[in-house]
């Protein structure tokens, strides 16, 4: 099914991209106070006009709507700075979306595909086999039971993603 033992596979320059952000927060770990600093988040840190920012240090806060974890407790968010973290989800939100929107688009095209198959052809039987395994498994990811859970699980994850934002600590 959809989601499940997934592996993911990087690029090697992504991944090295990935090494490199490691060591840099390590670096930034090991020296000074870092709160409110999680490099994930270096575009919205404290001292910018033109966005939305996270608190320059850790305040308690009791009206966060998107990251009710973080309330009563000192964290680098604040009520302001959800409308940040609403565009970003929604963002994920929609981008998830339509990668099953393409999905189906291209079962489409793998389904006009194989009205060109010739039944008379020696490979009929195995091409035909291929066609509705692979058309079966659309299914399942397109309108079976795990599109609902693997979409939300998928989600679920940005939505802490984004509320990990508001940690003090970033570096325990």
């Amino acid at each position: 099914p959809l989601c499940s033992n997934a592996t993911p596979h990087m690029h090697p320059r992504l991944s090295f991209a990935w090494h490199l952000l490691a060591v840099a927060a390590y670096l930034r770990c090991t020296g000074g106070s870092q709160q409110c600093k999680d490099p994930l988040f270096i575009t919205h840190w404290a001292g910018k006009n033109d966005i939305q920012t996270l608190t320059e240090f850790p305040v308690v806060k009791t009206n966060l709507k998107l990251c009710p974890t973080y309330n009563q407790k000192a964290s680098c968010c604040h009520q302001t700075f959800e409308s940040e973290q609403l565009k970003f989800f929604e963002y994920w939100q929609k981008f998830l979306a339509q990668k099953l929107l393409r999905l189906d688009v291209h079962r489409q095209a793998v389904e006009a595909s194989a009205r060109s198959l010739n039944p008379a052809a020696d490979s009929f039987s195995i091409d035909y086999g291929q066609y509705k395994a692979v058309m079966d498994r659309y299914a399942d990811a397109l309108h079976g039971p795990h599109r609902g859970q693997c979409l939300s699980a998928l989600l679920t994850y940005v939505a802490g993603m984004i509320c990990f934002s508001c940690k003090t600590e970033w570096c325990d």
